[in-house]
């Protein structure tokens, strides 16, 4: 693949991504002023990473789109045209998982959560964060980014740190549910972890 075409198809999968997130926000803002949003964010069980973590997403993208522009790549073609195909992938799930988010909150009864099962939710205890890891690495390696890679890898201990926080919330949220939930999906990749 050419180095245009590539470049091409990640700037346009992104911008794609970016609006279907973004136009998901909106409406949750128009909705209920960003409710669900709030509880979704995951403020009450890690706020570090709720107040910090898009900013740090968004350095590593930055960083990468940098050493790309300023720098020979640092990975062999066919390895970055893997990791546009990767991309590619990473950006559809996190579009379909931030539209079922919605969609689930668009019914959520705080005296009565659901647990969320279907969707992406059917193989994946936590699809979004298994999307925003697939970006931090497939992204910077398409770019032929080594620190972008390198930085996006540093990501992993905070959404790791993040996946087991959540669990004990969704745990003492949902008790038996949520252990029988947990029992049948993989957390971040299926059939790894």
């Amino acid at each position: 693949m050419s180095e245009l075409l590539r470049d091409s198809l990640l700037a346009l999968a992104s911008l794609f991504t970016l609006y279907a997130v973004t136009r998901t926000f909106l409406r949750a803002l128009r909705r209920d002023g960003c409710r669900h949003y709030h509880l979704g964010s995951g403020s009450e069980f890690d706020s570090f990473t709720a107040r910090y973590g898009s900013w740090l997403f968004a350095g590593v993208v930055v960083l990468s789109i940098a050493d790309h522009a300023l720098g020979e790549p640092a990975f062999p073609p066919i390895a970055r045209d893997f990791a546009s195909i990767g991309f590619l992938a990473c950006c559809g799930l996190l579009v379909w998982t931030d539209r079922h988010l919605a969609d689930h909150f668009d019914h959520y009864r705080p005296e009565d959560p659901q647990l969320m099962t279907a969707g992406p939710y059917a193989r994946l205890r936590h699809p979004r964060y298994t999307s925003w890891l697939g970006l931090l690495v497939t992204g910077p390696l398409a770019l032929g980014s080594a620190l972008g890679l390198l930085a996006g890898l540093a990501f992993v201990p905070l959404v790791v740190r993040r996946v087991r926080l959540e669990e004990r919330f969704l745990a003492r949220l949902y008790g038996d549910r949520y252990a029988a939930f947990a029992r049948q999906r993989s957390r971040l990749v299926p059939g790894l972890w």
